[in-house]
């Protein structure tokens, strides 16, 4: 199953991820149907599924495997780091 599928099915369908984002059933459903979630709306399904569908498996070619999300102590805002190769 892919991670947008794992994800819609997590928030109960595409009728309640829809409404999650004020949108319309039919674009989450062209979504599934080109595996493609847009790139404006990522970082929101992971927060929405609780980081259980991440960035990276919604949109790897965005969000590449060797970024690891950290909180900044100081605005509560997520950062993207990269790894050093260490």
């Amino acid at each position: 199953m892919s991670a947008l599928r794992q994800a819609v099915e997590m928030i109960g369908g595409q009728t309640a991820l829809a409404e999650h984002f004020g949108i319309s059933p039919q674009s989450v459903q062209q979504w599934v149907m080109q595996d493609r979630v847009p790139a404006s709306r990522v970082i929101r399904i992971e927060a929405i599924t609780s980081g259980q569908v991440t960035r990276h498996q919604l949109r790897p070619d965005l969000y590449p495997e060797d970024v690891v999300k950290v909180k900044d102590k100081t605005s509560d805002l997520d950062i993207a780091t990269v790894k050093s190769g260490d």
